[in-house]
């Protein structure tokens, strides 16, 4: 089982050594009904092979990115995200290093995440 490495990005950078895990992101998106869910509206699960993001209320289109350390896409996709609709992203064949997360709603609204793959 590979040995998994979270960055969560604030005001400074905490490093985090985990097997498995929750994501954290940080932003906001400007689509869906924040109001009856006042957290993130996207949960974000990593474990050794992939990640997994839950949509927790309507977002309709959402952008899904992910880029490794250069800046360089290693996935990219769109999404109509529904209320308890899922997206898992294998990532049991890419490269260790850090990668970054980023979820973009129609009205520029955004949620990013940093993960790293050890």
């Amino acid at each position: 089982m590979k040995k998994v490495i979270m960055l969560i990005c604030f005001t400074g950078v905490s490093l985090f050594y985990v097997q498995s895990g929750n994501v954290p992101v940080k932003g906001k998106l400007l689509v869906g009904d924040t109001m009856k869910n006042p957290s993130s509206p996207v949960e974000v699960f990593q474990n050794s092979t992939g990640i997994e993001l839950s949509f927790l209320c309507d977002l309709g289109d959402l952008c899904i990115e992910v880029t490794d350390e250069s800046g360089a896409a290693v996935f990219q996709t769109v999404v109509k995200a529904s209320a308890g609709s899922s997206l898992p992203i294998d990532t049991s064949s890419w490269d260790t290093g850090e990668y970054t997360l980023v979820i973009t709603d129609k009205l520029g609204g955004c949620l990013e995440g940093y993960f790293v793959i050890d």
